[in-house]
């Protein structure tokens, strides 16, 4: 997880298929399409790809698009906290 929460697209991949199918954590559709989607941002397609697909049929739209905003907030969270800690590397 931390690791996948540090960006990781490889972490970001397997956690989203652990969700989709509730190994080791509770299955989670939401979840699992945020990961996922995630880890798509970042790498090629393909897989990752194909799984968003097969998640997407199991959801609803709202949750397709909980999902989606999760993800983005993810994204902004990860963006700021990027910025912030090459700022304070660079501080004497």
């Amino acid at each position: 997880t931390k690791a996948a929460e540090q960006g990781l697209p490889s972490a970001q991949k397997w956690l989203g298929l652990a969700y989709s199918v509730g190994t080791g954590v509770p299955r989670n559709y939401v979840e699992s399409y945020k990961w996922l989607s995630l880890a798509c941002a970042q790498t090629e397609r393909g897989r990752q790809e194909d799984a968003l697909d097969r998640e997407r049929v199991a959801m609803s739209k709202s949750q397709v698009a909980e999902a989606q905003q999760l993800a983005r907030e993810f994204k902004s969270r990860k963006a700021s906290s990027d910025t912030e800690g090459s700022i304070t590397s660079r501080a004497p």
